[in-house]
């Protein structure tokens, strides 16, 4: 069941799907309950007309004396009548949170539909660094009318959260966002999405949508990234260490791996782990190994006898940058291991063609910035102390410490949500999402629950179908490369001179294709 006064009030054509006869079961049930009770124990009443017409009274509250006509001074025992009460009021209460509760349930993304967001992202997916985790299939799927764009949700209780921007050509993105709120509608449930980007809550809130920042992404330029200087000491510090303990490491692609060395990583990511929870909606895939990824980047850390001793595993943001996705380490290793495959990744980047890397998300960054400077008000320290107990249950501090040593280009990230939800029914909905609070209640009244593990998609046609998107996308025309302080000062003069008419260089051929692409063509002529 869901809200059927807002579908009159509304004036909505859908109406939530009603069963009459269950139902009349619970109301009647309640009734028989009392009249039972009544008549085991009826106290001073006599006859059965008294006996049912004073649990009928009983049930709906009505309080009978020895003076109330029809009853000749008989009463039923003060118990039976309170417990009445009780349960008519356990009812009501359990009608109210059945009637408040969504009466959607989450239909998890098909093969079809992450096919399609698969080519989405093929064909935009510089355009966020959260894209890719849209093909978790523990999501559902909206798509605009030419299915041109997509919004990836889960509904929690009586919220359809949704997570980062959507998906998809800019140009249907108001298409796809309207789709999504008429879903709302029809289910009645309220919507809210987590961690959208500037540009993807500027989309939202000319949908109606308020906005409120959450937070902020670390994001590492690969061209400005140097351990040198005074601010990088900590890291470098780190990182020296670590190579002096004689440790290595190895920057590969998931399909890179063979099926032992991939079943050691899983197995060693899951040890590692212990007793943590397994978080993630917005900003983790949660499901390391899976066959499609195999463009995903793997970091591992060796110690001197080359067992791994770390591991960082990236998801793939377009065609040029990463997004972590995992982080763990061996608490038996060196101090600084994290520190170290950050430094190697960068360093291997060129190898990759990797420019930018995305980080941990760390929420009220700038609540711990402000606090740190000099002159920060009452008001900015109390939060940031309250913020710091906190951490000791969700490292909401540390996360922001372990990023900004990298001395990072913070992305703001922003929570949306309705008018009529609050921000703590949206942050807690959003938490749950997460996996940072707990889901409470049965599920008839907080909705099904969502499965631990995704679905395993490994047969050979679905294989190939993502293999052909990923071979696309590698072929489509190649972006403009890095480039360092000399070849932009060449750049710029060469744009000086023509715009005073002079060519800068004689006749070129355009570049309008890459090495691989050229490669896979005339395989034959190897």
């Amino acid at each position: 069941a869901a809200q059927p006064w807002r579908c009159l009030w509304r004036g909505l054509s859908q109406m939530t799907i009603t069963r009459p006869l269950r139902r009349m079961t619970r109301h009647f049930s309640q009734i028989f309950l009392t009249l039972g009770l009544t008549f085991a124990f009826p106290h001073t009443l006599v006859g059965t007309r008294e006996k049912v017409r004073w649990a009928a009274m009983a049930t709906v509250g009505d309080h009978v004396s020895t003076h109330s006509p029809y009853f000749t001074g008989h009463i039923g025992h003060h118990w039976v009548f309170a417990l009445a009460g009780a349960a008519s009021a356990a009812a009501l209460l359990l009608g109210v949170l059945v009637l408040s509760r969504a009466n959607h349930a989450n239909q998890f993304l098909s093969r079809e539909d992450e096919l399609q967001v698969r080519r989405l992202l093929a064909a935009h997916g510089d355009d966020d660094s959260l894209g890719y985790f849209a093909t978790r299939r523990d999501k559902s799927v909206v798509f605009s009318a030419d299915r041109s764009a997509a919004i990836l949700f889960r509904v929690i209780g009586s919220v359809s959260v949704a997570s980062a921007d959507p998906i998809g050509d800019r140009n249907s993105w108001s298409a796809a966002i309207t789709t999504w709120l008429q879903n709302c509608r029809e289910h009645s449930v309220h919507a809210a999405v987590i961690a959208a980007s500037a540009d993807g809550a500027r989309a939202y809130r000319d949908a109606g949508l308020r906005t409120l920042d959450m937070g902020d992404e670390a994001i590492i330029d690969v061209d400005q990234f140097t351990l040198r200087g005074p601010a990088m000491k900590p890291v470098r510090q780190a990182v020296n260490r670590v190579t002096a303990a004689g440790y290595t490491v190895r920057v590969r692609r998931h399909g890179e791996l063979g099926a032992a060395e991939a079943a050691e990583i899983a197995e060693v990511a899951e040890r590692w782990r212990g007793e943590d929870v397994e978080r993630g909606f917005s900003m983790a895939l949660n499901r390391l190994g899976d066959p499609v990824d195999g463009d995903c980047l793997l970091v591992t850390a060796h110690d001197a006898g080359g067992t791994i001793r770390g591991l960082l595993s990236f998801v793939p943001w377009g065609s040029r940058g990463v997004s972590l996705d995992l982080m763990r380490r061996d608490r038996a290793g060196e101090n600084g291991i994290i520190e170290f495959m950050v430094a190697g990744l960068v360093d291997r980047c060129g190898q990759t063609g990797i420019d930018r890397i995305s980080l941990n998300f760390a929420m009220f960054r700038s609540v711990y910035a402000n606090a740190d400077r000099v002159g920060a008000g009452p008001i900015t320290r109390g939060t940031d102390a309250l913020l710091g107990f906190a951490s000791r249950f969700y490292q909401l501090e540390q996360l922001y410490r372990s990023n900004q040593k990298y001395q990072p280009t913070w992305i703001p990230r922003v929570l949306c949500y309705q008018p009529p939800l609050s921000v703590l029914r949206a942050s807690i909905a959003s938490g749950i999402a997460e996996g940072f609070l707990p889901k409470l209640g049965p599920a008839f009244l907080t909705g099904p629950g969502v499965p631990k593990d995704q679905e395993v998609r490994d047969d050979a046609e679905f294989l190939a179908a993502v293999a052909g998107i990923e071979r696309a996308a590698r072929c489509r025309a190649t972006r403009e490369p890095r480039r360092g302080d000399q070849h932009r000062a060449r750049l710029a003069k060469r744009a000086t001179l023509e715009g005073l008419g002079m060519p800068a260089h004689p006749l070129a051929v355009p570049r309008d294709t890459d090495i691989g692409c050229l490669v896979e063509e005339y395989t034959g002529l190897a």
